[in-house]
């Protein structure tokens, strides 16, 4: 019998990223590799509209019930794949330990709200954190749009924002390629699998 996988890291895409062409989600795949083990899986990158109730199914049916998932997301994979996996592991029972979000942007559910990713600060959305999330690390940039939109926690009890950057002089199609993104995600890993 295969032993159960304790942790899981899942780097995802944003809007107009694929696996076609390299991408700032690529490259910290590369390096997420560097902890791959028998019990420690890194996922291939994600795109960002993945159907999260698949990924979920696949998490738990390959997991330990205490395995620590790890979500590392830029643009809509943060805005809109993070919040639906976290909702749909919660249906399991499941946490997400950490969760390192890039630039992330709102996506409306309602095509005709999609525009708000595009506007001010003042009518800018704000992206709801499920509650079994339990710590939230964030880099946004506001050089141009769509600029990282503001994370609320459902419960603040239950979910820690630990760091909060706000990255200057990089516009939001360089912000995955942020060095400090990938140092962070990497000594996270690091520091789970050790």
């Amino acid at each position: 019998m295969l032993a159960s996988l304790q942790t899981i890291h899942i780097p995802v895409m944003g809007f107009t990223q694929t696996t076609r062409n390299p991408t700032g989600q690529e490259t910290l795949w590369r390096l997420l590799r560097s902890v791959s083990a028998p019990e420690h899986w890194v996922y291939s990158p994600l795109p960002w509209d993945t159907d999260p109730k698949a990924i979920a199914a696949h998490i738990v049916r390959n997991t330990a019930p205490d395995a620590d998932i790890n979500v590392y997301a830029y643009s809509w994979g943060a805005g809109w794949f993070l919040p639906r996996l976290a909702r749909e592991l919660h249906r399991w029972g499941r946490w997400i330990n950490q969760a390192v979000l890039c630039d992330p942007v709102y996506r409306s559910p309602n095509p005709l709200l999609r525009g708000r990713s595009l506007l001010n600060r003042w009518w800018a959305p704000t992206i709801p954190i499920p509650h079994n999330v339990r710590e939230l690390h964030i880099f946004r940039q506001a050089k141009n749009k769509p600029a990282g939109h503001r994370v609320r926690p459902d419960n603040p009890r239950l979910t820690t924002i630990v760091r909060d950057v706000h990255i200057d002089g990089l516009r939001h199609a360089e912000m995955d390629d942020l060095p400090a993104y990938h140092d962070l995600c990497l000594q996270l890993s690091q520091e789970i699998t050790a």
